[in-house]
């Protein structure tokens, strides 16, 4: 038993002498997922860097620009989804100079606010266009099949059903005379049945 308690004061003694060491690694490996808030995304870095940075968390945050509040700013921006930290970074002209967590948790939920109604009215006008195309080709294929507008063949020669020179009659098919002077109006029947 006094074995253990020497390893135990020892260990104590060594995570005094020693403290933890900073892994960024998984400080930024906090990335913001598609449907996440930014004040819960926000939580989660302030978790991960109290926890990986070997840094204590302030008594008082916002009062002046430490080494923490920095460190969680910069968490914060490069885990942003992307479209979000470029809205951000537009909005809060100060993230880049000594970030205030308060100022950015404001200024990030204004950037994400923006983001969404952006988002929607996008998705409102998508979904109006859609909605006219969709009105339009009912509306298109209703004419055909009522037999409105249909696309017409081109100019029709005779009877419409052969082409023939102009010089040929239109009745019986011969030279040398027009529909208006066939002199076979027998033939004429039978040459416009074919």
């Amino acid at each position: 038993m006094e074995y253990r308690n020497a390893v135990d004061h020892q260990a104590v003694a060594i995570k005094e002498e020693f403290p933890r060491k900073i892994n960024m690694t998984n400080i930024y490996a906090c990335k913001q997922k598609g449907d996440e808030d930014t004040n819960d995304f926000i939580t989660r870095v302030i978790e991960a860097v109290t926890m990986y940075s070997g840094i204590e968390t302030p008594t008082e945050v916002g009062t002046e620009a430490g080494v923490w509040e920095t460190l969680v700013c910069d968490a914060v921006i490069k885990g942003m989804l992307p479209l979000l930290a470029q809205h951000l970074k537009g909005a809060y002209v100060g993230w880049a100079d000594h970030p205030r967590l308060a100022d950015f948790r404001r200024h990030a939920k204004h950037a994400q606010l923006m983001f969404e109604e952006r988002q929607r009215s996008k998705k409102e006008a998508s979904d109006k266009e859609l909605h006219l195309a969709t009105i339009t080709m009912y509306h298109n294929v209703g004419r055909n099949r009522e037999g409105g507008y249909r696309r017409k063949r081109g100019p029709q020669r005779g009877p419409g059903r052969r082409f023939c020179d102009p010089d040929t009659c239109f009745k019986c098919g011969r030279k040398g005379h027009w529909k208006d002077q066939c002199p076979y109006p027998a033939e004429a029947a039978s040459y416009q049945a074919d």
